[in-house]
This record gives C-alpha cells, structure tokens and sequence, in this order.
C-alpha cells in the first residue's frame, strides 16, 4: 500500500516542481540500476541474468525472457516494478534484501514518466 501512496503524492505535485526526463534518470534513477541491478543485468554481466539488460532503455523495455520489463507510463504492470515490490511471485529482485521503499518509489515514477533515459549509456559499478 506504502508505495502506490508513494506514487500517488509525487503524480500530485505540480509539474513544474517535477524534473525532466533525462535529468530525473541521471540523478534518481541511474544511481540506483547502477548499484542493485547492472552487476547482473547488463552487457558486462557474465551470463545475463533472465535475458534482461538494464543498462540502454531499448533493452530495459524489451525485456528478456519473461517479456518486456518496462511499460513506459505503467509502472503496476511493468514486470520491472512487480519484481522489486515482490509482487511477481516467486521472482523478487534484486537478490537479498527488498530494496528500500524509497528506491522502488522512484522506479515507479520514472516507469510512470515513461521511462526517460539520460545522455549516456549505464555502465555498472560492480
């Protein structure tokens, strides 16, 4: 329930308080693929976990073996954000403890912004 009122609050604020797309990736969202998910969803990662690279948005939204992971301005049906909020069954990511409610947050928002991407390609920090 805490992270659809999550979402609910920032789709409240106004637009202008809202970054752009490609600044909101850069500052929110970046930092957060490249620490819990590019160790194993990324061109680096040996194997690529699930088929799925996080690391270019065409890859993020096609998906991998399960299907598109994103869908741009639908972050409940995006399989990206189920698996976060353990709300895909058994698949949870990443492995180990939940991500903070405050990650998945914005997650959501960007998924629900439609997914923007930032000037460069993601390159992992594992």
């Amino acid at each position: 329930m805490l992270p659809y009122l999550v979402l609910f609050i920032l789709a409240a604020l106004p637009v202008a308080a809202q970054e752009d797309g490609p600044a909101f990736f850069e500052k929110n969202v970046r930092p957060i693929l490249a620490s819990r998910c590019l160790s194993c969803h990324s061109a680096t990662s040996q194997p690529i976990m699930g088929g799925l690279r996080l690391d270019a948005r065409e890859q993020a939204v096609k998906g991998g073996g399960r299907g598109a992971a994103i869908l741009p301005g639908k972050p409940a049906e995006s399989l990206l954000i189920q698996v976060v909020r353990h709300e895909a069954g058994p698949l949870k990511m990443p492995p180990g403890p939940k991500m903070k409610d405050a990650d998945i947050a914005v997650l959501a928002q960007w998924v629900q912004m439609g997914a923007p991407w930032g000037t460069t390609a993601v390159v992992s920090q594992a």
